[in-house]
């Protein structure tokens, strides 16, 4: 497989996402939206950070408490960014990078 069918390739993936993703928006952008959108729209934040917690956390019991100490500041500060910010970008960014901080700075305590 030489170069150019790599480009190729990545090029139709690309396009074939970006297509299937604005379709709806071109599709309804003159509708208003039904109550049911709106209720996704309004549940599924909260609930994808809930999915994400939860997976997250499931490999942090069993462990010993040190290794999984970083973990449940970084739950703490996902629930208070959202709940503070309503941004999942920022609530999720942040709790990373605090979790990645704890991850390094604990061994050395």
């Amino acid at each position: 497989m030489n170069a150019m069918h790599s480009l190729l390739i990545v090029l139709v993936a690309a396009w074939t996402t970006i297509v299937t993703r604005a379709f709806p928006f071109v599709l309804l952008r003159n509708r208003p939206l039904s109550p049911f959108l709106r209720y996704l729209g309004a549940i599924l934040p909260s609930a994808i950070i809930v999915i994400l917690l939860v997976y997250c956390l499931r490999a942090s019991f069993g462990l010993p408490l040190m290794e999984a100490l970083p973990s449940f500041p970084a739950l703490g500060a996902v629930f208070l960014l959202h709940r503070i910010r309503h941004n999942m970008l920022l609530s999720i960014g942040g709790a990373t990078v605090l979790y990645m901080v704890l991850l390094r700075l604990l061994p050395l305590l």
